[in-house]
């Protein structure tokens, strides 16, 4: 004899489910089920071993569900040598080839994480975002709303100087790049 889920309740900063259950001396036999009685229509006690036929079945002792549907996880990790994008478009081209149509898969936890950045955010937007970031990080550290202008106007002037200057005196940037990495 099982128990049944009645609903969660929230206490020292858990979540807990409460379920409905007699203690284990009284669930363990079938036979204690002579102990448990209902009311009838005419309001007498009669054992619930009176109503019920009972047989001993075994089973998992949790199913998984998964937005409501039944499921299985699978754990699994590349193999030395191949990305965690070839491991999970092979679990898919088996996955498409064993089971039925009406079947369905889904990803969960760094999976799932790793399928959205997939479908990717352009890269505009990141740097678009990260300008504003970078600007706004900028005029609280020198309150003002215009010096970051100069800042951020005055970057790509310098970098764009560096790579010139490399390629117009590769030998001097190639002793000056070896000296800094320590080579020879």
């Amino acid at each position: 004899m099982g128990g049944l889920f009645i609903n969660y309740f929230n206490d020292f900063g858990r979540t807990w489910q409460v379920y409905v259950e007699s203690e284990a001396p009284y669930r363990s036999n079938m036979e204690n089920l002579g102990q448990f009685y209902v009311r009838n229509s005419g309001g007498e006690r009669v054992p619930l071993s009176a109503l019920t036929n009972f047989e001993s079945r075994s089973g998992p002792e949790f199913t998984m569900r998964y937005n409501e549907y039944r499921s299985a996880q699978i754990n699994g990790s590349a193999a030395p040598g191949y990305s965690s994008e070839q491991a999970t478009a092979a679990l898919e081209e088996v996955f498409k080839q064993t089971m039925p149509r009406e079947m369905g898969f889904d990803y969960m936890g760094m999976s799932y994480q790793e399928q959205k950045a997939r479908q990717g955010v352009p890269a505009w937007a990141i740097f678009g975002l990260s300008l504003l970031f970078v600007f706004l990080i900028l005029a609280a550290l020198y309150e003002s709303w215009s010096l970051p202008f100069s800042v951020l106007l005055s970057t790509p002037g310098c970098g764009i100087r560096r790579i010139r200057g490399a390629m117009a005196a590769p030998r001097r940037a190639q002793c000056f790049l070896s000296r800094v990495h320590g080579a020879d």
